[in-house]
């Protein structure tokens, strides 16, 4: 209620206004201060009256080279407004953001980054080495938590050099620009790698099929996942893609997979006695499961032989080689067979000859193949 208030509040604006006038022409009358500084110095005559040496031309060069750095450094890029309540009255404070600060954010980000990324790379090795995850596993944490981090890194270095996010407002156009035109399948496999990864229907080391690609998962990333294949080949597929096309996980709710081989054996055959030399061969082998138990079948009378399939069941990891475990059950199969009397025999067929006129034929022995002479 003092009627003075009201003067003073008058004052005190006044005074604000002259403020940020005085401020104004400070920042303009610096370049010119500088540059007046700088001719005083490069044309006042040498004291003494001789010619100035090499060593105070170069500090006058290191000078002028180290102010032009400075004027550079302090080139304002771009600013920003605050917002002040006082007393019920509303100040506006204005901030530039200068090349300097842009520079010593970048360095802050890059160092931290690289030393967050070594200390990850250490973590990695050290749970590798203990034996508590394979190295894709951990090479795909490490991937997500950097990103993680970065992410955290990038908003900590705005917040410390106090620059704020609406300075990058200006990229919006640009950047639904980018994504109409160019960034949308980025995003989309990103996002794809963040569902595959929350759901976990894939993970690393499943042996998967995916538009006719078949293999392991080995890396889940950003953007793409690689899957080896059978041949040892890679293949690198985005991340949308075990979201849009059907896939068929062979090991998504247990790490055991289902082999079938077939073998022939001749007519006259016990076919009882076939089956469990089968199933004993393969319950013989070392990483063929017990559970379930390996089991054979009498499929079909095949054209030249009596058909057998056997089924039997692996476990998919780094040590069990699909290809190398069927090529010793046939050679234990084999074995057994032949022990056995039970031969496998080779396709046989039935010649019949249609003809008007008989044909003449002659049962004759073999030729003496030391002599070279040709069979009878």
């Amino acid at each position: 209620d003092d009627p003075r208030y009201r003067l003073l509040d008058e004052k005190r604006n006044m005074l604000n206004e002259l403020l940020q006038a005085l401020q104004r022409i400070d920042h303009g009358a610096r370049p010119l201060r500088l540059f007046t500084l700088r001719w005083i110095r490069e044309h006042s005559p040498a004291e003494g009256g001789t010619a100035p040496s090499a060593f105070s031309h170069i500090a006058k060069v290191s000078s002028a080279l180290g102010s032009k750095l400075k004027d550079v450094w302090g080139v304002e890029i771009s600013s920003y407004e605050k917002t002040f309540n006082i007393d019920g009255q509303t100040i506006i404070s204005r901030t530039p953001i200068t090349l300097g600060s842009v520079i010593r954010a970048l360095l802050f980000f890059a160092i931290s980054l690289w030393i967050a990324s070594r200390i990850a790379h250490r973590i990695q090795k050290s749970l590798v080495h203990r034996s508590q995850l394979g190295e894709p596993q951990a090479r795909m944490i490490r991937n997500w938590a950097m990103i993680v981090v970065a992410v955290i890194l990038a908003l900590t270095t705005l917040s410390y050099y106090r620059i704020p996010l609406t300075v990058f407002a200006f990229l919006g156009g640009a950047l639904a620009i980018g994504v109409g035109f160019g960034m949308q399948t980025i995003f989309k496999n990103f996002i794809s790698g963040i569902i595959v990864l929350i759901e976990r229907r894939v993970r690393v080391g499943d042996f998967v099929d995916v538009d006719n690609i078949f293999g392991t998962v080995t890396e889940i990333n950003t953007r793409s996942s690689i899957i080896r294949g059978p041949d040892d080949v890679e293949t690198v597929v985005p991340n949308s893609m075990f979201l849009e096309n059907r896939i068929t996980n062979r090991t998504l709710s247990h790490r055991r997979v289902r082999r079938a081989l077939r073998v022939g054996v001749a007519y006259g055959s016990e076919p009882k006695m076939v089956m469990d030399i089968l199933t004993d061969s393969a319950s013989r082998h070392g990483l063929v499961c017990k559970e379930p138990q390996p089991f054979a079948v009498f499929e079909d009378f095949g054209d030249s032989s009596l058909v057998f399939i056997l089924y039997y069941w692996l476990n998919i990891d780094g040590a069990t080689n699909a290809v190398v475990v069927a090529s010793d059950l046939r050679i234990m199969i084999e074995k057994r067979l032949t022990a056995a009397g039970l031969g496998i025999p080779f396709p046989q067929r039935d010649t019949h000859l249609i003809t008007d006129k008989p044909i003449r034929v002659e049962m004759g022995h073999s030729g003496d193949t030391t002599s070279g002479n040709p069979p009878a």
